[in-house]
């Protein structure tokens, strides 16, 4: 009887064991995948964070142009206002000094004429094949068209002026 009640005891200690062993392998599985899930939805939200903060990045870019292109249509009606204006001036000065007038509207117009064709150019294709990069030549574009248009807006002041 005793050599039974034993191998009846190690029989019930090796299920007990492989119970605990079982449940030890299933906690542990369970909490792979928890964590596995938590990883994944982790990345998903770090992913998304990364696509709005690039969307608003692209989206204010867009707006920064916008407000460029604005500003620089403003700057050269001004400056056709202001050459209307000297225009107008012009009319009322004596002749020799109308006829250097006339000659200095003559040269501002045609450079804003110039201005307004480079402006109003569409990108070149080779812009294009920068791709990043031509941002940065759209740029440096602009402000030299902008610092072109100044220049003629001081030059009309200072005509005006005298």
């Amino acid at each position: 009887m005793k050599k039974n009640t034993t191998s009846y005891n190690g029989k019930k200690s090796m299920i007990t064991i492989n119970k605990n062993l079982t449940r030890t392998l299933l906690i542990v599985a369970i909490a792979l995948l928890v964590g596995r899930r938590t990883i994944l939805i982790w990345k998903r939200h770090q992913s998304n964070k990364f696509i709005v903060a690039k969307r608003d990045r692209a989206s204010q870019a867009a707006q920064r142009e916008h407000e460029s292109i604005l500003l620089i249509q403003t700057l050269i009606e001004s400056a056709e206002n202001n050459l209307a204006l000297l225009r107008n001036h012009a009319d009322t000065q004596a002749d020799v000094q109308q006829a250097h007038l006339y000659m200095d509207i003559n040269d501002l117009s045609a450079e804003l004429a110039e201005i307004k064709e480079k402006f109003n150019r569409k990108n070149s294709p080779g812009l294009f094949l920068l791709g990043p990069l031509a941002a940065p030549a759209q740029i440096i574009k602009e402000r030299a068209l902008k610092k072109r248009l100044l220049a003629i807006e001081q030059k009309i002041q200072r005509l005006l002026n005298t």
